[in-house]
């Protein structure tokens, strides 16, 4: 077993890496939240962390004190007294009665150098290994702190992206809801059907809300590790090459692990001191040898027959002890010493054969997790082509409603599926790099690289049904690349299209579109909704200057004058840690002469301190070549 000498140059290389990584990921804004700028910030604020830092310092302490028994121990004294004696009964003639009052005052130094206290020696050999023990508990707790940060970062982020869809399910099914209740109305459908219908749409509002408070909880648990508030995340790229092991047989690497797993090595050392703490109890049965030098002045001022006396005494002495007989505590003591050498043994054991589970578990999982996620990204393709062939087959006629209901949540399970996997994936590379103790910076720097860009929640799919926006993403560039044209998607507005017309119903009862007119204005609707999805962004990142550049000069609030409303929504919008505002069921409702568009959608609003869910008509006008707010209201 190899042992960590050089914790401090460790320490220090650790840091600058850390240091060097940040350093190159960070913007010089305010603290970034991608998974480097979060490490660092947990670096001085994670209690785990520094509950290590200061048992290191402990262990320094202890070394120090155990020295201390080697070196003299020098003291002075000083005593003052008064006597008082009363003559009672003397033999001697001359004084036999009387009595008198004197002081007397004590000046003492003595110095004691210990020679041979074998027990002491155990006692510092074991602190020594205290210190080895303790860097290593640290190194380890880095590790445990990157495996703790990276896992309620990629479960935050998978939270955020199963709430994304979740409110993208919820939307559409909300729109075939619309579409049953008009059938049922026209008799076109039975009450079983809609009921269906309606249990689908009130279970996916349950995974709604369930998976909004997995958000938060996820949030809540990375800014106990970091201590602030997160606003923002980086998701993981739908292109990300997922990292791989180094090619090593199974074997060679649990070996390899063993050796170089903090833990592991941590636990070793706990035998020595075990062993050591043994042989310190032992060694109480030895004699204990001392050089004492004392000197002493006794001033005297006064005696019971008469007269005082000065007296100086100068002491050199050579003491020797040996133990004989303390009850048993010194045997019971040895015992209980050898029965914690075999319990420290034990704790190894477990330990190695920990990390073996873990290497051989790990090794097995990352090899069929890239197979996994080829075999879901089939998967989902299939049931993309299956909801597709059931939505043509449900407007022909041959399709039950049902069935294409049933086909886009088996689309909808396929994307959490591989969301989940990939996710999955990373977590278990970072677990066995741990297991394996070569857990460093650089692989959350290579992670951290992975983290940018579309999220499997997202993709460019041209022809969704509305808009919508992930929870936490800063920038909306998100579309489902695998999702059904029907199915309501994250998407930028550059790609935004206007919703379809309100729904017609064919003469079987099966909902169509009507064409849209080919006579467009200079800016149409789809620029309204561009700028709708800019005044969106603008809230979300609590970016007030281009939040009121999307309102007219001559907006009207609903009470008071323009300035008290500026007023009112920067102390309102400034003073929360985190805003979202997400937007679903977006109509354009109308467009008059390419100068005003009114536009109806549900606003779904969350921030640190309050949820709301609320109806809204926002009404642009155009000014120059941009859409500006004149109106805002809830409906």
């Amino acid at each position: 077993m190899t042992f960590i000498h050089a914790r401090k140059t460790g320490d220090l290389m650790l840091k600058y890496i850390v240091g060097l990584c940040c350093f190159m990921v960070l913007p010089l804004s305010a603290h970034a939240e991608d998974l480097m700028g979060l490490y660092k910030a947990a670096l001085d604020a994670d209690p785990a962390l520094r509950s290590a830092e200061y048992e290191g310092k402990v262990s320094e302490e202890l070394h120090r004190q155990s020295l201390a028994n080697f070196l003299p121990n020098a003291s002075a004294q000083f005593q003052t007294q008064t006597t008082k004696q009363k003559i009672l009964r003397s033999d001697n003639a001359v004084f036999g009665q009387g009595s008198t009052r004197y002081p007397t005052t004590n000046w003492t130094a003595s110095l004691t150098q210990p020679l041979f206290h074998l027990d002491a020696w155990y006692a510092y050999s074991k602190t020594e290994l205290g210190e080895i023990r303790s860097s290593l508990e640290l190194s380890a707790a880095r590790q445990d702190l990157m495996v703790r940060l990276v896992e309620a970062y990629l479960v935050a982020l998978e939270s955020e992206e199963n709430y994304t869809l979740a409110v993208a399910e919820r939307t559409t099914l909300a729109s075939e809801l619309n579409i049953a209740t008009v059938k049922y109305a026209s008799g076109l459908l039975s009450v079983s059907d809609l009921r269906d219908v309606e249990a689908r749409s009130a279970e996916v509002t349950a995974q709604v809300i369930s998976s909004q408070a997995a958000v938060q909880d996820a949030l809540e648990v990375l800014r106990g590790m970091v201590g602030i508030s997160i606003k923002s995340m980086h998701p993981l790229s739908k292109d990300a090459v997922l990292p791989a092991l180094t090619p090593m047989s199974v074997d060679e690497r649990v070996s390899s692990a063993v050796e170089n797993n903090y833990t592991v090595q941590s636990k070793a050392v706990a035998v020595t001191i075990a062993e050591k703490e043994s042989d310190k109890q032992f060694a109480q049965h030895y004699p204990t040898v001392d050089l004492i030098a004392r000197y002493n002045r006794q001033d005297t001022k006064g005696s019971l027959f008469g007269g005082g006396s000065k007296v100086d005494t100068s002491e050199v002495l050579l003491q020797v002890d040996l133990p004989l007989y303390e009850g048993g505590r010194t045997a019971s003591l040895t015992r209980e010493s050898l029965y914690r050498v075999e319990q420290a043994r034990q704790e190894l054991e477990a330990a190695h054969r920990s990390v073996e589970r873990d290497i051989r578990a790990g090794y097995i999982q990352l090899l069929s997790s890239s197979e996994k996620i080829d075999a879901l990204r089939k998967s989902l393709e299939a049931k993309r082509s299956l909801y597709e062939l059931k939505r043509e087959g449900h407007r022909a006629g041959v399709s039950s409603m049902l069935e294409k209901l049933e086909a886009q949540r088996d689309f909808y399970i396929a994307e959490r599926d591989l969301v989940a996997s990939r996710y999955d994936h990373l977590l278990n590379y970072v677990k066995i790099r741990q297991a394996a103790g070569s857990l460093d910076g650089q692989d959350l720097k290579q992670i951290n690289s992975l983290l940018a860009g579309e999220s499997m929640a997202a993709s460019t799919y041209e022809k969704p049904d509305a808009v919508i926006v992930s929870p936490l993403r800063v920038a909306a560039n998100n579309t489902s690349a695998e999702a059904p044209a029907e199915l309501v998607v994250v998407q930028t507005p550059s790609t935004a299209t206007v919703p379809s017309a309100p729904v017609v119903m064919d003469e079987k009862g099966v909902a169509v579109e009507t064409p849209a007119s080919a006579d467009k204005p200079a800016l149409t609707g789809e620029d309204a909704l561009a700028a709708l999805e800019q005044w969106r962004q603008a809230w979300s990142k609590q970016d007030l200057q281009h939040y009121f550049d999307s309102y007219a000069p001559n907006f009207k609030p609903n009470a008071g004058s323009l300035a008290d409303w500026k007023a009112d929504r920067r102390r309102k919008i400034d003073g929360k840690n985190m805003i979202r505002v997400n937007l679903g069921d977006v109509k354009l409702e109308t467009i008059e002469a390419g100068k005003t568009a009114k536009v109806i959608f549900r606003q779904y609003y969350l921030s640190d301190t309050y949820t709301d869910e609320s109806m809204k008509q926002v009404t642009f006008e155009l000014h120059g070549n941009r859409w500006l707010i004149v109106r805002e209201i809830n409906i």
